[in-house]
């Protein structure tokens, strides 16, 4: 898909600080999991829902947030390994300044 965005709509981001080695973990503000919160999900069990409700009061009404997970049948659900994979990708590509969207890592 191609950005249609008009070039002078965009604005420069500031720089980000030459040391950024005190970062922290603050996956525990998420609202919902990104993954199962066992080790290990049942070969059946293919999509993982997470929903609460909250009070919008801009809006006067109470309003459903969702969170719809779907595996596929290659690789199933993300379990919460897989979570502290993602978190590993993040620090890797936080540490790299977040130059690319390829994240490289070798063990």
């Amino acid at each position: 898909m191609k950005d249609t965005t008009p070039k002078d709509s965009l604005h420069p981001i500031a720089q980000l600080p030459l040391e950024i080695d005190d970062g922290k973990d603050e996956m525990n503000f998420a609202e919902f999991p990104l993954a199962a919160i066992a080790d290990r999900v049942p070969d059946d069990l293919k999509t993982l829902v997470f929903e609460d409700q909250l009070f919008d009061s801009g809006r006067s009404e109470t309003i459903t947030r969702r969170l719809t997970i779907t595996a596929s049948e290659k690789f199933g659900l993300p379990t919460s390994l897989d979570d502290e994979v993602i978190l590993g990708l993040i620090q890797l590509s936080r540490k790299s300044r977040f130059a690319d969207r390829k994240v490289n890592f070798s063990r």
